[in-house]
């Protein structure tokens, strides 16, 4: 099967993805913009603007994609997060396909970081509610003991 020859309307349109790189970044020959193949084999980049995701975040989707994938991350001279894709098997998905996931990923990973920091205080008063529960409170009104009541008589 031949490779996909992406028509100049394809490439202003992948281009214009936030986050998906064009091949013609001078790395190694193009099959696709964003899908490159170099002596190693077919590759996809996304270059990820640090403003808009957090590290942590970037991590996430990293590691998430580690069962299917090599990841590679690296920092571009423009402070760009630079993350290049690679199946671990040849007959591996398509990389095209897991360039998008991984941009999804990334939103996924920075909104799942702005619940958290939103739902802080209400998590740790539920959480602090529940433990408090558990603890023994002295001067139960009407609790006596069987002692007590033993030596009264």
């Amino acid at each position: 099967m031949s490779p996909i020859r992406p028509t100049p309307r394809m490439r202003r349109t992948l281009r214009t993805v936030p986050g998906i790189l064009g091949a013609d970044e001078g790395r190694s020959s193009a099959v696709w913009p964003g899908l490159t193949t170099d002596q190693l084999g077919d590759h996809s980049v996304v270059s990820i603007d640090p403003g808009l995701y957090s590290e942590a975040a970037i991590y996430k989707a990293a590691y998430w994609f580690t069962d299917r994938y090599y990841v590679f991350l690296d920092r571009a001279q423009e402070g760009r997060i630079v993350v290049e894709l690679r199946a671990k098997e040849t007959s591996g998905g398509d990389l095209r396909i897991a360039c998008a996931e991984f941009c999804n990923a990334l939103i996924d990973f920075r909104v799942r970081d702005i619940v958290a920091k939103e739902t802080m205080p209400i998590r740790e008063a539920l959480v602090t509610k529940a433990f408090m529960e558990g603890v023994p409170q002295s001067g139960l009104q009407g609790a006596i003991s069987d002692e007590r009541h033993l030596a009264k008589k």
